[in-house]
C-alpha cells in the first residue's frame, strides 16, 4: 500500500484554513484602501473632529464646575503646580537658613 503524504498545510486547522483565507482575500483590498489619499484624508478629518469635541466637552465641563463653584482639571492642575514651586522654594529657604544658622 502506497502510503498517502499528508503536507502541514492540509493538517492545520479549520479556524487556521479560514483565517488563511480571509487573509489572502482582504489584504490586496485593505493594503489599497490604506494606501489612498482618501483614507488619509479621511483619517485626518476624523482626528481633527475628534480633537475639536475633546475640546468642547473640556470647556463645557470646565464651565459647568465653575458654575457650581468647584474647580476643573485645569484648575487642580495648576494648583499642583504652584504647590510644587512653593515646596522648592520652602526646601531653598531652609536649605539657606541652616547654611546661615552653621556661619
Amino acid at each position: 500500500m502506497a502510503e498517502k503524504v499528508i503536507s502541514i498545510q492540509d493538517r492545520r486547522p479549520l479556524w487556521r484554513k479560514a483565517f488563511d483565507s480571509a487573509e489572502r482575500t482582504a489584504t490586496p483590498w485593505l493594503e489599497e484602501l490604506f494606501e489612498s489619499d482618501d483614507f488619509h484624508a479621511a483619517l485626518g478629518r476624523v482626528t481633527q473632529t475628534r480633537r475639536e469635541l475633546h475640546k468642547l466637552a473640556e470647556s463645557t465641563s470646565r464651565e459647568i464646575l465653575h458654575r457650581f463653584n468647584l474647580p476643573a482639571g485645569s484648575d487642580v492642575t495648576r494648583i499642583l503646580a504652584e504647590i510644587g514651586r512653593l515646596h522648592t522654594e520652602v526646601r531653598q529657604l531652609s536649605a539657606d537658613l541652616s547654611r546661615l544658622r552653621n556661619e
